[in-house]
């Protein structure tokens, strides 16, 4: 296909090649428009089986809804998923090859139904006659605009949001309207509301800690080179450690107060970059490895006593939890000038300890030690103030809005 693209332009011209490819991907849907529409709901997410799509599907299959549709998701490898497969659930490959690519292209364009989460950006729907959710992988904190201002494109039906607080912002950083935003809250969230004992399965000897602390920072470079956020580095792939002193002092104040130390990177984090070794206090726990346990990132937050973390979407899913909350800030004013907010003043939203230096550091991981919280009234505003639930209940919202959309 791509040297038959190649061959295209160097005889048309990149303009006329493009004309020409919009009308050739328009034929087979020309032809597909007479073909009825599939019992089928097409899963996605990025990671495969994670975030909200995953835990919308959990309650899908609660509530029996593979009794009457096909669940299938586009995953990036099927046979990882094909034992303990649920009734009338099917995994297929999201870039498959020859006539395997036909296949799923009928197959995704004959879905009724179509969610997907922390993917590609749906730049186009695949039918008129599908109902397209997106369901964001988390609320608007970093600015989803591209280096030349223009929004992110987004052409669902339908874009689930946390509430109505972040309305203005997904209008200002999508090309969508106020009428196709729902705000229900975000699945993954309920997650907050169940007891888990999951952190064994990647922690030995857990109850031994006197606390464990969890931290997330969002990446500044993506593993796969495409995008870069900001261009600030640390030798050691996290921000605030910056030689070999400072990992030291850290691993000392870790020990001393008894505390494990879980650092999980971002998925799209190249792993060669992070140079802090795991060992009695400090456990470093990649995506792989949550996927391998079936262990879910807010499943895994909702264990821990404390969080430590930057700009990332998960400082709102912890708000939930009304734990304390470390900020590791140390390059705001170089992420702010590269990537950018979706707030003028992003300390206006972010609240909790703010960690510039490894002395910072050190201080939260004591006051944790000590349970003390010196913002917890802070941010119990702001969680008052950006979510509309507070109850658990979002997926069913959500499964309750999609099947309002189906049966009409």
């Amino acid at each position: 296909m791509c040297d038959f693209k190649r061959v295209i332009k160097q005889i048309f011209g990149t303009y006329y090649a493009s004309q020409l490819a919009k009308i050739f991907y328009k034929i087979p849907n020309a032809l597909l428009a007479f073909f009825p529409m599939r019992d089928e709901i097409l899963l996605e997410s990025n990671p495969d089986l994670t975030c909200n799509t995953y835990e919308l599907y959990r309650y899908f299959l609660q509530m029996g809804l593979n009794r009457k549709f096909r669940l299938v998701w586009r995953v990036d490898f099927p046979e990882k998923y094909e034992n303990d497969v649920p009734p009338n659930v099917y995994y297929i490959e999201k870039n498959p090859k020859g006539i395997n690519k036909i296949r799923n292209y009928v197959r995704c364009y004959l879905a009724r139904v179509s969610i997907s989460c922390n993917t590609n950006l749906p730049r186009y729907k695949t039918s008129r006659r599908q109902l397209n959710i997106y369901l964001d992988h988390g609320s608007q904190l970093k600015s989803m605009k591209g280096k030349d201002g223009k929004k992110a494109p987004l052409s669902c039906d339908y874009l689930i949001s946390q509430s109505s607080f972040f309305v203005k912002y997904h209008l200002d950083e999508y090309t969508i309207k106020t009428e196709q935003i729902v705000c229900t809250g975000l699945p993954r969230d309920d997650q907050f509301f169940r007891k888990y004992n999951s952190l064994s399965k990647l922690v030995t000897n857990m109850d031994s800690y006197h606390k464990v602390i969890i931290w997330a920072p969002t990446f500044r470079a993506h593993k796969n080179g495409y995008r870069i956020d900001c261009h600030s580095k640390s030798a050691y792939g996290l921000p605030i450690l910056r030689n070999s002193l400072d990992i030291l002092q850290l691993k000392s104040v870790l020990e001393k107060e008894n505390i494990l130390l879980i650092i999980k990177p971002h998925p799209a984090q190249d792993m060669t970059k992070l140079k802090v070794e795991s060992n009695n206090n400090v456990k470093v726990i990649s995506n792989e490895e949550l996927c391998d346990c079936c262990i879910q990132i807010n499943e895994l937050l909702a264990q821990t006593d404390a969080l430590i973390t930057d700009y990332s979407s998960i400082y709102y899913d912890y708000l939930f939890t009304e734990k304390p909350i470390a900020l590791a800030i140390d390059d705001l004013t170089e992420y702010q000038n590269e990537k950018g907010f979706v707030f003028e003043n992003p300390l206006s939203i972010l609240k909790g300890d703010i960690v510039r230096t490894t002395d910072d550091l050190c201080k939260f991981i004591i006051s944790v030690s000590e349970e003390n919280d010196n913002t917890l009234k802070e941010r119990k505003n702001i969680q008052k103030m950006i979510n509309d639930y507070d109850d658990g209940n979002a997926s069913e919202r959500v499964y309750n809005f999609i099947m309002s959309k189906v049966d009409c």
